[in-house]
């Protein structure tokens, strides 16, 4: 390793090495307890979830928090702000509330359920389709196409990524040699899928039954 001067630099997302590792342990102290949940759900769950990691915002996500999915210009974007709390579009055309669970799964409620919100969700997936999204498409084994290092994803949705990819990985072992695809065309039901309202989204951004 090179010898670097040591220099004074702003760092607001706490890049540095030992931030990082920091970062990551305490996104990685949640075990798994309860009642057994199956490897489908699981997967529907991780769908969501590494859809919602697409969104953009500029904040650090913290668990039992609920915030806001929004798309404006074609664009994912996850908000502090309620709807409710602004009279104008200013954050675009609502979604759903999100709240971050200990487990770093993503949930879903309060949808909006106006016949339009498909197509504008549509219109945000379908630009990530062979980017963030490609994995639920990518012909090679889930253990491979888990993020458990982004480098397109901003400094905490990538870490949030990792720590997302390890839950799954440490739940679901068995299905790791195989693709999320095949896994989708084993299983049916939502998996292979991106559900987020009363319809789902393949990879494409299409909605399917």
């Amino acid at each position: 390793m090179k010898n670097i001067p040591v220099t004074k630099k702003p760092n607001p997302q706490g890049k540095g090495l030992v931030a990082v590792l920091d970062e990551l342990d305490s996104r990685r102290t949640y075990e798994c307890s309860g009642s057994a949940v199956s490897l489908s759900q699981i997967l529907h769950d991780y769908a969501i979830s590494r859809l919602i990691l697409c969104a953009q915002f500029n904040f650090k996500p913290v668990t039992n928090t609920h915030y806001y999915l929004y798309v404006k210009n074609q664009t994912l974007r996850l908000s502090l702000i309620a709807p409710r709390e602004w009279r104008d579009d200013r954050f675009g055309y609502y979604i759903c509330r999100c709240l971050l669970e200990e487990s770093m799964f993503w949930r879903v409620s309060d949808k909006n359920q106006h016949p339009d919100t498909a197509e504008h969700l549509a219109s945000a997936i379908t630009p990530l389709k062979h980017t963030l999204l490609s994995d639920f498409n990518a012909d090679v084994p889930l253990e491979t196409a888990l993020p458990y290092y982004d480098e397109r994803l901003p400094f905490h949705r990538r870490v949030m990524a990792n720590a997302l990819a390890v839950q799954v990985r440490d739940r679901i072992p068995e299905a790791l040699p195989r693709s999320f695809k095949a896994l989708g065309k084993q299983y049916g039901g939502g998996v292979g899928k991106i559900p987020l309202l009363h319809e789902s989204f393949d990879a494409d951004g299409k909605v399917v039954s």
